[in-house]
C-alpha cells in the first residue's frame, strides 16, 4: 500500500474501518457486557509526535489520532498504532487502576496477538514542533534560557507583583527578560 496515494479523507476512512474491525474483535473476545464499548468517538486532531491517544475513562470513550503520522506511516499505523490505542481502552475498562503499559496492557494485547511495544518509531520531523526559548539575564550576567511556559509564568508574576519570583541560583537576583527569543 503506497501511503502517498491516499487523500486525508481516504486515510481517515481506512483508520475508522480498522478501528471498528479491531473493536469488534475485542468485543467478541471480551464478551462480558461490562466491558463492551457501544460508542467510541474517533478524532483526528492530535498534533505533535504522538501517533494516538486513548481516553478510556471518558464517556463516551475517545480515540485521538495524528492524521499526518497516519498518512505518512499508514501500514504500520493500521497494524500497530490503532490496536495499541484500543488495548488502552480495554485496559482502562477491565483494570482501571493499572499502569498504562504494564502487565495488564501486555496481557490484553498479547492475548489477541498484537504488538505491545510502548512507542512508535515514525519519522516525526514533519510534525515535531519547534519550541521557543526566551533569554533572561541577571545581575551576574549569566544567560538563562527559559521555555514559553516559564516565560509566561514570569510575565504573570511581574504583572501582579512588579517583579519575577524566578532568580539566578548563583547571584540570587531576579531574572530580567532581554527581549531575545530563539526557535529550537
Amino acid at each position: 500500500m503506497n501511503n502517498n496515494t491516499f487523500t486525508e479523507n481516504e486515510v481517515k476512512e481506512l483508520v475508522i474501518l480498522q478501528t471498528q474491525d479491531i473493536i469488534e474483535k475485542f468485543n467478541n473476545h471480551f464478551s462480558d457486557d461490562k466491558i463492551l464499548f457501544e460508542k467510541i468517538n474517533i478524532l483526528f486532531n492530535l498534533k505533535g509526535c504522538r501517533a494516538g491517544v486513548a481516553y478510556g475513562l471518558s464517556n463516551p470513550q475517545k480515540l485521538r489520532y495524528n492524521l499526518q503520522l497516519a498518512k505518512e506511516n499508514l501500514n504500520d499505523f493500521l497494524e500497530n498504532t490503532i490496536p495499541h490505542e484500543i488495548i488502552h481502552l480495554y485496559q482502562r475498562k477491565i483494570y482501571p487502576n493499572s499502569r498504562s503499559h504494564g502487565k495488564e496492557f501486555k496481557f490484553i494485547g498479547q492475548t489477541l496477538g498484537y504488538n505491545t511495544e510502548r512507542c512508535h518509531y515514525y519519522d516525526v520531523s514533519t510534525v515535531k514542533r519547534k519550541s521557543t526559548k526566551y533569554l533572561y539575564t541577571c545581575d551576574c550576567g549569566a544567560n538563562h534560557w527559559v521555555s514559553t511556559r516559564k516565560h509566561n509564568q514570569i510575565l504573570t508574576q511581574i504583572y501582579y507583583n512588579n517583579h519575577s519570583s524566578w532568580y539566578c541560583a548563583k547571584c540570587k537576583s531576579y531574572l530580567t527578560f532581554t527581549g531575545k527569543t530563539e526557535k529550537r
